[in-house]
C-alpha cells in the first residue's frame, strides 16, 4: 500500500513537467541541489547546536538504522504534520524552481529535499507521512509563493519602491529572495521590466478582510468564543479569458489568521490547476475540465472555555483529483454565475481522534475521497451570495503496532495512523458580500463543521460546531479590472 501511494505521487509530480519558467534565469540544477541540501543542513545545525533537540545527534549508526527500519507513521503534532511539513516542502521545491527549473523538476526536488530530511538529519525513523505532505504540500505551497513573489518583481523600479517590494518577495519566499541577493538582482536595475514577472503582476488580485468571528461548539448557540479574524484571498489568472498553459496558471488562495491572545494559523485552503481543457459555447458562457490540485488546512480552536469539548482538525495535506468549473457570465447580464465541481483521490488527511494520543499526536491520519462545490452568484455590481461544500471521507487502515515498538518501547517506532475507523467530515459555507465601492465591501459568513467518526472498536462520535463571521473586505486590486469570472 506505502509503494502505491508512493508511486501514484510522483506520477502527480511529474504532470507536466515542461511548465512555464523564468526565461530570464539560468538553468543552475546544481545550485538547486546544493540549496536543498543547505536547507536540511541549516535546519539540522539549528537543531542540534541552538534548540538541542534529541533527534538531531545523528551518526552514521543512526542513518544506517533508518534504512533498516522503514517508514513509519510519526506522531509529531498536527500543525507540524500538516503544516510545517508542506511549508518546508515548499522552501525544496523554490531551491528548484528559483533556479530556473521546471514544475516537474521542481516536485522532484521536494520529493528528494523530504526523502533527504527523513533518513539522513534525524535519530527517529523515516515517516511515510512526512514524505507525503512535504512533497505534495510542498508543491501547492512552492508554486504559489513562487508566483506571487515574481508578481512583485520590477527590475526597473529604485529607492523605496525596490527596497519594498524585494521586502516583499524575501518574505512570500525566502528562497527567491535568496538568490535574488546571490545572483544580485535584488540591486541590479534593468532598463526594461521583466517580461515574466510583468505579467505576473497583472494577472493576481487579492482582498484583505478583518473582523469579528464566533465559534459554537455543538450547535450551543449562547455558548462560543468571540475573536478576531484576518483573511487574505487571493486569485492568479483569469479562467475566463486565458486557456489553460502551464500547472498553477490558475489558482486560488485563503489564508485565515485567528486573533485571540496571539494570532493563530486557522485556516488555509488551496486550489491549482494542474491541466485543463474548456469549451466557451456562446459569449460569457465556459465549461472548463481538467485536474486539479488541492491542500486544506482547517483548525478551530473550541477548547479554551470548556476542556471536554474538541477543536475542528481537518487536513488534506495530499490532494488532487479531476473538476469542472462553469462559468455564465455575459457582460450584458446584471445576473452572473459560477459553480464548481472537484472529485478527489485524499493520499494523506488528517482528522481529531477521539481515542488517540500517542506523544504531540491526538489525531487519525487516513487515505480517502473529497467532494468539493464552490457555487458564487452576483446580482448587479453589489451584492454576492455564495454557497460552498467540501465532504472528506478518510479511512484510517494502519492499526497494528510494529513488533519494534515491543522490543524498544520507543512510541516513535509504533507505525500506526491512530485509531481504526472512518470518518466523514462536512464543511459547508453561506455567506453574502455587499458593496460600498469599488473596493470596499462587507461580508456575513455562517460556517458548519460536523464530523462522523465511526470506530472498530469504540463507540461513534459526532460533533457539530458552528462558525459566524462578520468582516470588512478591502479589495487590493481594483475589481474593475477583473474579468466577470473573476469578479465571482
Amino acid at each position: 500500500m506505502k509503494n502505491y501511494l508512493i508511486a501514484a505521487l510522483w506520477a502527480l509530480c511529474i504532470l507536466n513537467s515542461e511548465a512555464q519558467t523564468d526565461s530570464t534565469t539560468r538553468h543552475r540544477p546544481w545550485l538547486a541541489v546544493g540549496e536543498a541540501a543547505g536547507i536540511n543542513a541549516g535546519v539540522w545545525a539549528m537543531n542540534r547546536y541552538v534548540a538541542h533537540a534529541p533527534f538531531a545527534y545523528i551518526d552514521f549508526k543512526t542513518i544506517r538504522k533508518n534504512f533498516r527500519t522503514g517508514f513509519v507513521w510519526d506522531n509529531d503534532k498536527f500543525s507540524t504534520n500538516m503544516f510545517l511539513h508542506p511549508y518546508h516542502g515548499g522552501l525544496y521545491f523554490n531551491a528548484f524552481r528559483t533556479n530556473g527549473m521546471s514544475f516537474g523538476w521542481s516536485a522532484a526536488g521536494a520529493l528528494g529535499g523530504s526523502l533527504m530530511w527523513e533518513l539522513f538529519m534525524e535519530t527517529e525513523p523515516p515517516s511515510i507521512n512526512d514524505v507525503l505532505a512535504t512533497t505534495a504540500g510542498g508543491i501547492a505551497l512552492g508554486e504559489i509563493t513562487f508566483r506571487i513573489s515574481s508578481s512583485f518583481v520590477n527590475n526597473h523600479a529604485r529607492g523605496l519602491e525596490r527596497v519594498w517590494r524585494e521586502a516583499a518577495i524575501t518574505l512570500i519566499s525566502p528562497v527567491n529572495g535568496f538568490n535574488r541577493l546571490l545572483r544580485g538582482d535584488m540591486w541590479r536595475v534593468k532598463t526594461l521590466r521583466d517580461a515574466w514577472s510583468n505579467e505576473e503582476s497583472h494577472q493576481t488580485y487579492a482582498t484583505l478582510s478583518t473582523g469579528t468571528a464566533w465559534l459554537s461548539p455543538n450547535g450551543k448557540l449562547f455558548k462560543g468564543t468571540i475573536n478576531g479574524f484576518l483573511k487574505l484571498k487571493l486569485e492568479h489568472g483569469d479562467l475566463f479569458s486565458k486557456p489553460y498553459s502551464a500547472p498553477y496558471d490558475y489558482f486560488e488562495v485563503q489564508a485565515d489568521l485567528t486573533i485571540r491572545q496571539q494570532a493563530t494559523m486557522g485556516d488555509v485552503s488551496l486550489l491549482g490547476r494542474l491541466w485543463s481543457r474548456e469549451r466557451e459555447s456562446t459569449p460569457g458562457k465556459k465549461l472548463i475540465w481538467g485536474l486539479f490540485q488541492h491542500f486544506d488546512y482547517i483548525v478551530k480552536d473550541t477548547t479554551s472555555n470548556n476542556r471536554r469539548q474538541v477543536p475542528v482538525q481537518i487536513s488534506g495535506a495530499a490532494v488532487a483529483g479531476a473538476g469542472l468549473i462553469w462559468i455564465n457570465a455575459p457582460q450584458s447580464d446584471p445576473v452572473k454565475l459560477k459553480t464548481s465541481l472537484f472529485v478527489n483521490a485524499v493520499l494523506l488527511g488528517g482528522t481529531h481522534s477521539d481515542y488517540f494520543s500517542v506523544l504531540e499526536r491526538d489525531y487519525n491520519l487516513g487515505n480517502g475521497y473529497s467532494i468539493k462545490s464552490f457555487n458564487a452568484i452576483t446580482l448587479g455590481k453589489y451584492c454576492r451570495i455564495k454557497l460552498n461544500y467540501h465532504l472528506m471521507h478518510l479511512f484510517t487502515w494502519r492499526n497494528k503496532i510494529d513488533s519494534l515498538y515491543y522490543r524498544t518501547l520507543d512510541p516513535h517506532y509504533l507505525d500506526v495512523q491512530g485509531t481504526q475507523s472512518n470518518t466523514l467530515v462536512h464543511v459547508i459555507q453561506g455567506g453574502c458580500d455587499v458593496a460600498f465601492s469599488d473596493r470596499l465591501s462587507a461580508s456575513l459568513d455562517l460556517y458548519y463543521y460536523r464530523r462522523e467518526s465511526r470506530y472498530d472498536d469504540f463507540p461513534m462520535v459526532t460533533t457539530n460546531t458552528l462558525r459566524m463571521t462578520l468582516g470588512i473586505n478591502w479589495w487590493l486590486s481594483n475589481p474593475r479590472k477583473l474579468s466577470p469570472a473573476s469578479m465571482l
